[in-house]
This record gives C-alpha cells, structure tokens and sequence, in this order.
C-alpha cells in the first residue's frame, strides 16, 4: 500500500494522513476477521502510530493546541481498551478481543509511564505547552474515570475490576503528578517506582505473571538509574564504578529472587483480559 501510494502518486502529505487511509481502507478486515497475536499487533502498532504521527503534526501546527485534542489523541490506548472489553461481550472470538485489549493495557501503561519520567525530570513542555499542561490532565482523569466505568459495566465486577484498577490508578498518578509538579529526581523516581509497584500489587491479585515480573524489572531498572543520578560524581573514579557495578548487580538479583518468590504460579486466560 505505502509503496504503491509513494512510487505512483509522490505524496507529500503529513505521513499520519497516509496511516489514517490505511487504517480506514484495512482496519475493518482486521477486526472482522482477525483472530492471532500478529493481527492484534499490526493493528495496535497502526493505531498507535498513526496518532502518534497526527499529535505531532498538530502540535506543530498550531501555536496553541486544543486540550481537548491533545487529551483524546493521548487517550487512544484507553478507548481501544473500552472497545476491546465491550466487544468481547458480542464476539465469538474472545482470544482475539482479550489480545487487543491487553496490547492496549500495555500501550497505556508505557505512555503513563513516559509521562510519569518527563515530568518528574521537568521536562514536561517536551510534550505540549506548560498552560495546557493541567488542563490535558483533569480531561485524561476524566476520560480514564469514564473509560474505567464502561469497563466495570460491560465486564462485570468479577472480570474487569483489574483493568478497572490499573486505569484508575494511572488516572490518579498522573493527575497528582501534573498537580504536584514534581521537580526533584528522587521524588519523581519514587512515584514512578510506586506506580509500578501499584501495578505489580494487581498483578498478583488478577494472576497475572507475566506483567508482575515486567513491573518488577521495570522498578529494579528505575532504581538502579536513580542511584546513578544520586551519585553521578561517585563515577568519575574507579572505586565509585565498582561500587556501582555491585550495587547493579544486587539490585538485579534481589529483584530475580522477590520475582520468583512472588510471582504468580499462572496467569489466567479467561475474563481479566491479562
């Protein structure tokens, strides 16, 4: 399609305007007829990168972007989330569904965490002017609320309350991040370090293995940056590096042991969508 569309007609069009016929001309077949994990991905990447391309078009655009865009532009992950848990109720083919949503689950969750890492480094007008910055806030919370709320209906208590509660919990941290504009990197490290913990604590309650060991290395990870950011004049000599590379390797294996000692033994494959 994109070879097609760039040898014969020479387009020089913003490359989201070409992702969106894309999505427009194949999505649908997707959907319909999709049933793998490579589906799910081709689609998901599509998605995700085609509003990915248009938030940065727009942003260059206009002097001053619309809140009301940029919020549900960024808010993409959570609708398909929405979708993929109202469709699963209608569809025969849950294993698809259950694939989009967790993709979904994990594209928001990564973007929270972006944003959760470039605010607590200040670095929070990389995305969108500093005036708009509480505003996209309070329209994500509100958003998310309500993505949540569907979620719960649709699903059911039994079924959706662990997707309900990471949802909930992401709108939370980033609303109190936004809020409180942290500019200390010990102070942004730790509430990065928390949602994630937060997360990992729903893991363990939803069974869901594989995303508690994710949420354990990501924590290990950010720890091991900050005590690097903490003590960055310690590196200039060769003792400060050995006593770095011990603390890494401490580190790495105290959270290998507590993920083997806290993981859950399977991750189920029916109703939480994990």
């Amino acid at each position: 399609f994109f070879g097609h569309l760039g040898q014969v007609y020479q387009t020089s069009s913003p490359l989201w305007q070409p992702m969106l016929a894309w999505m427009i001309l194949f999505g649908p077949a997707m959907l319909l007829l999709g049933r793998g994990w490579l589906v799910s991905l081709l689609f998901m990447t599509g998605l995700i990168y085609t509003a990915g391309e248009y938030l940065d078009w727009y942003d260059r655009q206009v002097s001053d972007p619309s809140p009301v865009i940029l919020s549900l532009v960024t808010s993409v992950a959570v609708i398909s989330l929405v979708a993929a848990a109202l469709l699963r109720t209608r569809s025969e083919r849950d294993a698809f569904w259950r694939l989009i949503a967790q993709m979904s689950l994990i594209v928001f969750a990564a973007g929270v965490s972006f944003k959760l890492v470039i605010e607590g480094a200040s670095i929070s007008e990389y995305l969108w002017s500093a005036e708009a910055d509480q505003v996209v806030a309070l329209l994500h919370t509100i958003i998310w609320v309500a993505g949540a709320a569907a979620i719960w209906l649709w699903s059911g208590a039994k079924n959706g309350r662990s997707i309900v509660a990471v949802v909930g919990a992401s709108a939370l941290f980033s609303l109190l991040s936004t809020l409180v504009n942290i500019e200390s990197a010990l102070w942004g490290a730790l509430v990065f370090m928390t949602y994630w913990a937060v997360i990992g604590m729903i893991a363990i309650q939803a069974q869901w293995r594989g995303v508690f060991q994710i949420a354990v290395a990501i924590v290990a990870l950010r720890l091991i940056v900050l005590s690097f950011e903490l003590a960055a004049d310690l590196l200039a000599s060769g003792l400060g590096l050995i006593l770095a590379g011990m603390l890494t390797i401490a580190v790495a294996l105290g959270a290998y042991r507590f993920s083997k000692a806290f993981a859950p033994r399977v991750e189920t494959t029916d109703g939480e969508g994990g």
